[in-house]
């Protein structure tokens, strides 16, 4: 975690001081003693104010939260930067730091601010009881209240909501391209709903500690010589809140934006980099593994491969394919191609030579049009636009009932003119049957 998580050091450190510092203001709290309420007897020895014991428990937590936020800032903003990268491995290797740091970034801020925020509410509550000049029970009862019925259900469904993400992400890995994306869909689903039930309990739960947290105040009462309770820090705590408000309307504007209403094609097309022949398909990309190549690149699944290794991934997932479909004949026959217009037919026939040998028979060139998205809070995100043309490798599993139109790979120079010439005959109605 100290190498996915950003400020991680700077996290615990901060949360080992914070702790000690709230063990400390509690101690001191628990030394003192609220003054005479009546006002009658001796006076009462001179005390140093309380108030600022107080402020100082709450500050610890408040900033612990905010070093939190910045960790998981950071980690979104990698992943927003590895979205945008220009170079494949970078990319890849970007996004994925970027999804390990934010994730974990918002598992691990619950789990060290919950501790902290139980101590800092007991000093603080017992300070404002001196400072008040009332019996500290009720007071901290009421604090302990608001804490534990409101903000604590909220602490842990953000917990639970993102080590479940954490887990739905890890479990999908070596999974088809198809189920993947329903995994993670459904999972997501699933983890939401879990977010959503423990923040209600959080709203029924803030309701009732304020309904308690009056009761048990007014009937506490106040000393006729406790010190006047000024106004001005309840107006300095709503306009802090009335700012937080503002300040997180763009991100309420991301969550309520709707995203176009598109296929998916996979994380690979979505974060794609290398340019394709100006060809408009005529069929849909198929959820399916994807191998990219030009003159010195081969990638498959956006990550860089040699050629014993791309035959690794591949057979890899054909097996993973057909655990999962068992009654499934033949299992998933689809690879997704994506060539530079460039590529050399000689390239191009390598990946084809693989694609047989391992069974996947239904190769499909992808075309892809460069598009930008705009977004409240994300900015302005490069996006793709995909069609496709389906091809077959002719003797390899059943014969194909629709007309086949044989083409020879050979005879073309560059995968602009192969691809061009499998649209071309998808548009008439027929396949194209790739002969290398």
């Amino acid at each position: 975690m100290a190498q996915v998580i950003p400020l991680f050091w700077i996290l615990a450190l901060a949360t080992v001081v914070i702790g000690l510092g709230e063990i400390a203001l509690l101690a001191i709290a628990v030394r003192r003693q609220p003054g005479p309420a009546n006002g009658g007897g001796a006076a009462a020895p001179e005390r140093r104010p309380s108030a600022w014991f107080a402020v100082a428990a709450i500050a610890g937590p408040v900033l612990l939260a905010g070093l939190i936020a910045a960790s998981i800032r950071i980690g979104h903003a990698t992943l927003l930067r590895g979205i945008a990268a220009t170079t494949p491995d970078e990319n890849v290797k970007v996004v994925v730091a970027g999804l390990e740091a934010f994730t974990n970034a918002k598992a691990l801020g619950p789990f060290l601010l919950g501790p902290v925020l139980g101590l800092a509410v007991m000093a603080a509550s017992l300070h404002a009881a001196a400072t008040l000049n009332v019996r500290p029970r009720p007071l901290l009862t009421a604090s302990l209240l608001f804490v534990g019925a409101g903000l604590s259900p909220f602490l842990w469904g953000t917990f639970r909501y993102a080590t479940q993400t954490i887990k739905v992400l890890a479990g999908v890995a070596g999974v088809d391209v198809a189920m993947k994306e329903v995994m993670i869909t459904r999972g997501l689903e699933e983890t939401l709903e879990l977010l959503d039930w423990w923040a209600m309990f959080g709203t029924i739960g803030f309701g009732v500690a304020l309904v308690l947290a009056i009761v048990v105040t007014v009937r506490a009462g106040v000393g006729p010589s406790s010190p006047r309770v000024s106004w001005t820090s309840s107006v300095l705590c709503l306009a802090a809140a009335a700012g937080l408000f503002l300040a997180a309307e763009p991100l309420r504007a991301e969550n309520t934006t709707p995203w176009p209403a598109s296929p998916s094609v996979g994380a690979a097309l979505t974060n794609n980099v290398v340019a394709t022949p100006d060809v408009d398909g005529p069929d849909e990309v198929p959820p399916a593994e994807l191998v990219t190549v030009t003159n010195d690149l081969t990638l498959a699944g956006g990550v860089t491969r040699n050629s014993e290794e791309l035959r690794d991934t591949l057979v890899v997932m054909r097996n993973n394919y057909r655990l999962l479909h068992p009654d499934e004949w033949g299992g998933d026959e689809n690879l997704v191609i994506i060539c530079a217009p460039e590529t050399r037919s000689e390239r191009l026939i390598e990946i084809l030579q693989w694609a047989k040998l391992t069974q996947y028979r239904r190769p499909a060139f992808a075309f892809g049009k460069r598009t930008t998205l705009e977004r409240p809070l994300m900015g302005t995100l490069p996006r793709w636009k995909w069609t496709a043309a389906k091809a077959l490798i002719p003797g390899v599993g059943p014969q194909e009932p629709m007309p086949v139109v044989p083409v020879t790979v050979d005879d073309y120079p560059t995968c602009d003119a192969v691809a061009r010439a499998v649209a071309a005959i998808r548009r008439g109605g027929k396949i194209a049957g790739l002969t290398f």
